[in-house]
């Protein structure tokens, strides 16, 4: 199921290399209101690939899993794993921009966090609920994800001036 909900990441990646230089050059000129521009731009353009993503693995998921697969079983994961499209694809664009502010180290504290709890729901979910719980704790830490690196970026927004020339 994992390639059918990867494959549109590399859409969001290729854009995420490229934006990293743009957010540094602007953070260097100090423009706040570029900085807020491209940020809309792209994290609204990756979450709205992420929400088509979404919708057409919900409704085709299920068909997905046993055409490509033969599986009923992996339509379900497919149709679970749809719900962590709009936050996968986003959070690339995103820590992308962190570093591109130079917060590296906060990117690697958004990471870190991500993957405690993925390892949280290795060990409390799995035995409840087999790999439906692990599918539940990666929607989980995306989610999280999503919302801090949000949180870094309005916190670093902040410092920057609106460019006046």
């Amino acid at each position: 199921a994992l390639p059918c909900i990867l494959f549109p990441s590399a859409v969001t990646s290729s854009i995420s290399i490229m934006l990293m230089p743009t957010v540094a050059e602007i953070q260097a000129a100090d423009d706040r209101h570029e900085m807020l521009d491209i940020i809309k731009k792209v994290t609204g353009a990756c979450f709205t690939l992420g929400l088509f993503c979404c919708l057409v693995f919900l409704l085709f998921g299920s068909w997905v899993g046993v055409t490509l697969f033969g599986s009923r079983t992996a339509g379900k994961f497919i149709l679970t794993l749809a719900w962590i499209c709009p936050f996968l694809y986003t959070n690339s664009a995103l820590s992308s921009i962190i570093n591109g502010l130079g917060k590296t180290s906060s990117t690697l504290f958004v990471n870190t966090f991500s993957l405690l709890i993925r390892i949280a729901g290795v060990f409390c979910a799995i035995p409840r609920f087999g790999i439906q719980g692990y599918l539940w704790g990666l929607l989980v830490s995306q989610l999280a994800a999503t919302l801090l690196s949000v949180w870094i970026i309005c916190l670093n927004i902040r410092n920057l001036k609106k460019c006046t020339s």
